[in-house]
Order: C-alpha cells, then structure tokens, then sequence
C-alpha cells in the first residue's frame, strides 16, 4: 500500500516537472522494468513476443531520452548565448 501510494505520488510530481509524454515514456520504462524483474527474480516464462516488445520499447525510451537531452542542451545554450549579449 505504501509502495503504490510513492509510486503514484512520484508521478504525480514527475507530472509537475516534465510534460505528459515524458511521463508516459517513464511509465513504459517502469513497465519493462517489472517485466524484466520477473523473468530475472521470479522464473516468469516468456515468449519472443516479449522479448521483442521489452526491446522494442527500451531502444524507444532511448531515442526518446537522446534527443529529448539534446534539445534541451540546445536551448540551454541558446539562453545562455543571449543572455551574454
């Protein structure tokens, strides 16, 4: 119960801090997590389906998280050029 309530909190403030896709892009992430963590730690059976599915949308959360820190690299640059003149 705890667990869910700072799981559910942590999105929450996640929400407050990103956009809405970024926190979606985290939940997908969380997603493949729990996946991951029961193939690992609990014999859960899995299918090339999944394996497919997990990597799939791991390689996304990447590109996402690559070109979402670059362009907010960009701006901070740009800011930071403007405020030198």
């Amino acid at each position: 119960c705890c667990t869910a309530f700072l799981v559910n909190f942590s999105f929450f403030l996640l929400v407050g801090k990103t956009s809405p896709l970024t926190t979606n892009v985290v939940g997908y992430f969380k997603t493949c997590i729990v996946f991951i963590g029961g193939i690992a730690f609990f014999s859960t059976t899995y299918t090339a389906q999944n394996v497919v599915g997990i990597a799939t949308t791991l390689l996304g959360v990447s590109v996402y998280t690559t070109v979402k820190y670059t362009l907010d690299q960009r701006a901070r640059l740009k800011i930071e050029r403007t405020k030198e003149i």
